[in-house]
């Protein structure tokens, strides 16, 4: 009797130590693969906002030196102008000492003069022709280059998010093999405990019903409380471990939708941020189109004055020829209605660049945007991802938890049986007669396959006791020849079983459906349904 108990408690103990090493495996792995899912999610945040604030840094790079690159335009148009300008009047001024010296006196050089006026004239004009041409071929070559500068960016921006798109694919099949390989190993490493689990069971039942005769009825009833309160408690710890991890996971979803809530919330406040910027681009634009302007109107008021200014100061010349003051006044009007012409051009030309510079802005702002957009499905299709392998690996924990309330369940019913099994024997002593007549009549009259579609498990009948039974050697004592159909409905499943006795040997199929599923055993082993179906199918036949 005490040996049967320490052997009983060393397999309990056995089996007891064995479900908390895979329970701590699980854990430690579950743990390990949500700390790698944080720090990936980590990574790749720090290595887009890396991109993004390389990226700004690379645009306001970019026009700085748009900037400087005009402003230097610029200024030299404006040296060359005024330079040009000061040729002008210095070649004016000697042009007019030499005819207001010569003009009484040489006629023909008078002729001259007007001549090389004339030549001067069509001088000036083909280097403010050429001067225009020059500014339009450097205008056409900078918004070339900008245009090249953008598209490079575009090309850019476009590996950068192919790249991370396919790095993301990669490490999320990386992640399903990995739990594909995890959940693997722990389906193997269910059926080994399963197989080693039905050796020492069979073992410990040879054991038990050696010693079943000599084990009392207090200890037996002793087993069973503690038997019962084990698989209370074990039915309790799975509980609990069930709700912490459900909370666990509520929590880290409100987690992460925080964290979704205070991405938009910034990326709303730096698109408020860019159009802001954008608005005081086109108002400093505005505000420079109004300075030319008023620069140009201001400079086209001092040279109205000054052409007057000459005009009377020849005019009050009595020296000067009246056809003289004519041709000058007439070379003014030209060299004014020129000029305001060049300035008009000027403005229009910034008008223009203003224009497209407001224009790719945007265009940069609709593709941020949409990267945006992009990043944020990516992070919805992960989420759901991670939401749909939790959901599966809570299926899983389901049905091994129904897995071990089934072996928990065979256990103590086994156990109920030999108890069964020992106290009849003890009470048949006296009626060994009585009990050999019946089994002779029960042979004689079973001796073709019996079938029975519903067995009686209540009161004392011997089909509850035969039913609990896992042992093939019972069943071969225990059932007739041939077939036989039983069906058991419990509280969360229903059980179809077929014996078949033939030669001595005993063969137990079993079909056991639950809400979530339906699993197939045979000799207490998982077999497919196709392979159930046959080998009944064969059974029949």
């Amino acid at each position: 009797m005490e040996k049967a108990e320490a052997i009983e408690k060393e397999r309990f103990a056995a089996a007891e130590k064995q479900r908390l090493i895979a329970e701590k495996k699980t854990r430690e792995e579950e743990e390990a693969r949500i700390k790698r899912e944080e720090e990936a999610r980590v990574k790749a945040a720090i290595e887009a906002e890396k991109l993004a604030i390389q990226k700004e840094q690379e645009e306001k790079e970019a026009l700085r030196k748009q900037k400087e690159e005009e402003e230097k335009s610029k200024l030299a148009a404006e040296k060359a102008a005024r330079e040009l300008e000061e040729s002008r009047l210095k070649a004016e001024k000697d042009a007019q000492k030499q005819a207001e010296l010569e003009a009484m006196r040489l006629a023909k050089e008078k002729e001259l003069l007007e001549a090389a006026e004339k030549e001067r004239l069509v001088e000036e004009e083909r280097q403010r022709l050429v001067a225009e041409k020059k500014a339009r071929e450097e205008e056409e070559v900078r918004i070339k280059l900008e245009e090249q500068a953008k598209r490079e960016a575009e090309i850019e921006a476009q590996k950068i998010a192919i790249q991370k798109e396919r790095e993301e694919r990669e490490a999320l099949q990386k992640q399903k093999e990995e739990e594909e390989r995890q959940r693997i190993a722990a389906e193997k490493s269910a059926r080994e405990a399963e197989e080693a689990r039905i050796l020492a069971e069979r073992e410990a039942k040879r054991q038990a019903e050696l010693e079943a005769m000599r084990t009392a009825k207090e200890r037996e009833q002793a087993e069973e409380a503690e038997k019962a309160r084990l698989a209370e408690e074990e039915r309790q710890r799975l509980i609990a471990e069930n709700n912490a991890k459900e909370l666990e996971a509520a929590k880290i979803k409100r987690e992460e939708e925080d964290k979704r809530k205070a991405e938009i919330e910034a990326m709303r406040a730096a698109k408020e941020r860019e159009q802001a910027a954008i608005a005081e681009k086109a108002r400093l634009a505005e505000e420079e189109r109004q300075r030319l302007i008023a620069e140009n109107k201001a400079k086209q008021a001092e040279e109205e004055q000054r052409l007057a200014d000459e005009a009377s100061k020849l005019a009050s010349s009595k020296e000067r020829p009246t056809r003289e003051v004519k041709i000058n006044s007439s070379s003014d009007v030209q060299k004014k209605r020129a000029s305001a012409e060049t300035e008009s051009q000027k403005v229009g030309n910034e008008e223009l660049r203003f224009k497209a510079l407001a224009d790719a802005e945007r265009a940069r702002i609709a593709r941020e945007e949409e990267a945006a957009l992009r990043r944020k499905q990516v992070r919805e299709k992960m989420r759901e991802n991670k939401e749909a392998i939790e959901a599966f690996r809570k299926k899983q924990e389901q049905e091994l938890a129904a897995k071990q309330q089934l072996q928990i369940d065979a256990q103590r019913k086994a156990i109920e049986a030999r108890k069964g099994i020992g106290s009849e024997k003890t009470a048949s002593k006296d009626k060994s007669s009585i009990n050999e007549k019946n089994i002779d009549n029960e042979k004689i009259e079973t001796k073709e396959s019996v079938k029975r579609t519903k067995f009686n498990s209540s009161g004392s009948a011997i089909d509850a006791k035969l039913a609990e039974s896992n042992s093939l050697d019972s069943l071969v004592n225990l059932y007739p020849e041939g077939i036989t159909m039983e069906e058991l409905v419990t509280g969360n499943c229903k059980i179809n079983r077929i014996i078949h006795i033939k030669n001595n040997e005993a063969t137990e199929y079993k079909k056991i459906t639950y809400k979530w599923g339906v699993f197939y055993k045979k000799n207490n082993k998982d077999i497919t349904e196709s392979m159930f179906k046959n080998e009944v199918k064969k059974l029949n036949e």
